[in-house]
């Protein structure tokens, strides 16, 4: 978690967090890795409240910043849970969604 910490207070990760009337929902922590923007940590209650505002408002910052793709480097289930948005399973809990296919 230290590492995580040091990436976030250099710059080189960003967190955003989601929450609805105050309540806490989610939060992710972006990494850019060339032209992928990973998403290395991603957690909350309740998925099924947050996930689809998670989605689109990921997509449409990683197009904003120029992102080629949205990389989600984590348990192998998220490429069951992310499939409906397009994202492919790449490798051991590695999904990818190609930018330029997104669903938004």
């Amino acid at each position: 978690m230290a590492d995580v910490c040091n990436d976030l207070c250099s710059g080189r990760a960003l967190l955003v967090v989601f929450e609805d009337k105050g309540e806490y929902l989610s939060c992710v922590v972006l990494v850019p890795r060339g032209n992928d923007l990973i998403i290395s940590i991603g957690c909350g209650k309740m998925m099924a409240d947050w996930l689809d505002l998670c989605h689109e408002t990921l997509v449409t910052l990683a197009i904003s910043l120029g992102f080629n793709r949205l990389v989600v480097d984590g348990r192998k289930g998220w490429a069951r849970v992310l499939a409906k948005f397009g994202f492919k399973a790449a490798g051991k809990g590695i999904v990818v969604l190609n930018l330029s296919e997104a669903m938004i």
